[in-house]
């Protein structure tokens, strides 16, 4: 499967008007920091030996890489914690805006919109 379609179905969820806005968000932001993450993965042909640990073995090993790749996918994993565990602290427009930029300025080296 390719990740990229993650990262627009992310998008399709925050123009979803059908539902709410911050779980919009909430959604939106889980769906795009998923196809990021495997998008690198896929495409530094990372090897995750342990799946327990996806997330920080596939981080660590982005980060040796590329440091600055491994740092914004750091600061938008921290969100995408808020997003998925933290229901009880809102995210709002201002926070939303911050995370996309941020994947706008990892993705645009590789032509993908966000």
């Amino acid at each position: 499967m390719d990740p990229v379609e993650f990262i627009e179905l992310g998008k399709k969820i925050q123009n979803d008007i059908n539902y709410n806005q911050e779980a919009r968000y909430r959604c939106s932001i889980s769906r795009i920091y998923y196809g990021i993450l495997h998008f690198f993965v896929f495409n530094m042909k990372i090897r995750i030996v342990n799946n327990k640990r996806f997330h920080k073995e596939a981080i660590e090993k982005i980060n040796i890489q590329d440091s600055y790749v491994g740092s914004l996918i750091v600061k938008i994993q921290g969100l995408r914690n808020k997003a998925d565990y933290n229901l009880n602290q809102p995210i709002d427009s201002n926070e939303y805006a911050r995370f996309m930029l941020t994947c706008k300025i990892m993705m645009s080296p590789y032509e993908i919109e966000i």
